[in-house]
């Protein structure tokens, strides 16, 4: 557990024992762990999700935690598989401000769920799908980022995006890469590199 009144000092255990930031956080993730930030508050950094399995990223209490990740990625999801992350707002620094990452980036992992998010101020995507397998991506609200909202892509020709869904999420006000002078940008939803996609409602 984190929160807003917590202290590092704590073991993050409990909702009566919570830690304070992420920085403490990431280095308790691990494999099997849940990671619950309390609703109403801001926590300033990132999280990296690197090689883990069974990773359940959420919150408890009322309304929704806000990620404040300046110039970084939000969360990145690289190598892991059987994660959910949900119930959070990731909040990058402005497409416009010098911020040239994502909000949720995934890079070659499985079973990634991604639901009930709210992403704003990323450049490159609000949440970027590269060569994963069975990725799910639920009732998300993703605008005023850069050159897009949700993308799937690929690192080879060989390892594209298998089996991902796209349902129930609104995309708007994404306004473009202005210093993207060779193709395009400012897309709600763009699939490339993919195989067996689905977007709908």
């Amino acid at each position: 557990y984190v929160s807003g009144r917590g202290d590092d000092q704590n073991d993050g255990r409990t909702p009566a024992t919570p830690l304070r930031t992420l920085a403490a956080a990431q280095q308790r993730l691990d494999g099997g762990t849940a990671l619950l930030l309390e609703g109403g508050y801001a926590y300033s950094g990132s999280l990296l999700l690197e090689g883990l399995r069974d990773v359940r990223l959420g919150r408890y209490g009322t309304g929704l935690p806000r990620v404040e990740s300046g110039d970084a990625d939000g969360v990145r999801i690289r190598n892991s598989q059987n994660v959910l992350l949900t119930g959070w707002k990731l909040i990058g620094r402005g497409w416009a401000s010098g911020n040239r990452t994502s909000g949720v980036h995934m890079l070659s992992s499985q079973n990634v769920t991604v639901k009930n998010l709210e992403v704003t101020g990323y450049h490159t995507a609000g949440i970027g799908i590269v060569s994963c397998r069975d990725t799910t991506i639920l009732g998300c609200f993703v605008h005023d980022n850069g050159a897009g909202g949700i993308h799937t892509g690929s690192v080879s020709q060989e390892d594209v995006c298998y089996n991902t869904r796209i349902a129930y999420c609104r995309v708007y006000d994404n306004a473009g890469d202005y210093g993207n002078r060779y193709n395009h940008s400012g897309s709600g939803i763009v699939i490339a590199g993919a195989d067996k996609t689905v977007v709908e409602f």
